[in-house]
């Protein structure tokens, strides 16, 4: 944060005329006393000669700082327009440094923290990223004039999670459609919202980045669109596996005991990506 602050020649430093009394909300109460126990963590492992209570503390600490800043988002691109329309959730994933001649990397990603407080459904989401691809006088992106010239993050393969043992009764995880490069944002059916968890983290094993040839700074920004909060759906999501994920076999008049059988024409609905 304190490196795109200078980025944009912004100064941060401490106010003696600030009113911290208007510093309420739960995110920044909580970082703020996180903050002020670290004098005392590090005594404490000094003292039992156990360094892994710092890389705890410093765990939580971090945990903290996302959900702090994925609810009051201040650093924003001017620029930065949203097709689906204005985000409820900025979601921030960790930023990344791909390097001009990096080759390709496929991995997962930690947890990150969406800091919702409560169950929610969500109309959309659209997903950013935000890197230093710098302009040209002419208002372009440097690099090549395509999007894979811009972006390093091909594609990301994710979903939302809560903690084991935290679900309680509803689903302890939701799938989202596949993040790759140019792509719009995914509106659901008005009758069929998707369904964030309180308390769920943004995770995936499957994040694949692409150099754009030359050295880039990074990160994904989720943006999720928000159903009023006595919203139910209508229609629940379903799932049918066809195949083995190389082949599909459907052979004429066999049907599987327990099958549903479908009648008339039915609508098909996939997240695409090859």
């Amino acid at each position: 944060m304190l490196r795109q602050c200078a980025d944009r020649g912004m100064t941060p430093g401490v106010d003696p005329q600030a009113a911290l009394e208007t510093l309420v909300e739960a995110e920044p109460v909580a970082l703020m006393r996180t903050l002020g126990r670290y004098p005392e963590v590090l005594a404490s492992a000094a003292r039992a000669l156990e360094p892994h209570q710092l890389a705890t503390y410093l765990r939580d600490l971090a945990t903290q700082l996302h959900a702090f800043y994925n609810t009051h988002t201040f650093l924003v691109d001017d620029d930065a327009v949203r097709v689906a329309g204005e985000p409820d959730l900025i979601v921030k994933l960790p930023e990344v440094l791909v390097k001009g001649d990096d080759p390709d990397w496929w991995g997962d990603i930690e947890p990150i923290p969406t800091g919702l407080a409560e169950d929610r459904y969500v109309k959309s989401v659209e997903i950013r990223e935000v890197n230093d691809v710098g302009r040209n006088e002419e208002g372009g992106h440097e690099g090549r004039h395509t999007v894979g010239g811009r972006f390093v993050v091909h594609h990301m393969i994710w979903s939302t999670r809560v903690p084991e043992g935290e679900a309680g009764d509803g689903p302890s995880s939701t799938s989202w459609p596949v993040h790759e490069v140019g792509r719009e944002p995914d509106l659901f059916d008005e009758d069929a919202g998707r369904l964030l968890r309180a308390g769920s983290s943004v995770v995936s094993n499957s994040l694949h980045l692409h150099s754009n040839g030359r050295d880039t700074r990074a990160h994904l920004e989720i943006g999720f669109r928000f159903h009023p909060p006595d919203y139910m759906p209508k229609y629940r999501r379903a799932f049918f596996g066809l195949g083995n994920a190389s082949d599909i076999d459907i052979r004429a008049g066999r049907v599987r005991p327990g099958t549903p059988r479908l009648s008339g024409p039915q609508p098909a609905h996939q997240d695409r990506h090859l």
